[in-house]
């Protein structure tokens, strides 16, 4: 079994969360996606889903920069207008 790898970026008050497997990883929440993607990059890491659990402006931030360069799918709650959701 493959060890699941959790690194937590703060971005003022608010945390997002990139969980990892082998060169896979899934993101909560990305508030600053600067700071995540030269963590990605880093790390040698594909970014395959952003999850966003809810808008708030500092919550999805990170979403457009990390869509642009990763493609990775974007979810979110269907009903919220958040940037980048597929």
């Amino acid at each position: 079994m493959n060890k699941l790898d959790v690194a937590v970026f703060r971005n003022g008050d608010n945390y997002s969360y990139l969980l990892s497997q082998s060169s896979r990883a899934v993101l909560i929440d990305p508030a600053d996606g600067h700071s995540i993607s030269t963590y990605l990059k880093k790390h040698s890491l594909t970014l395959a889903t952003i999850l966003n659990t809810h808008y708030h402006a500092d919550h999805i931030a990170g979403n457009r920069i990390l869509k642009e360069e990763t493609h990775c799918l974007v979810i979110g709650p269907a009903k919220e207008n958040i940037p980048g959701c597929d």
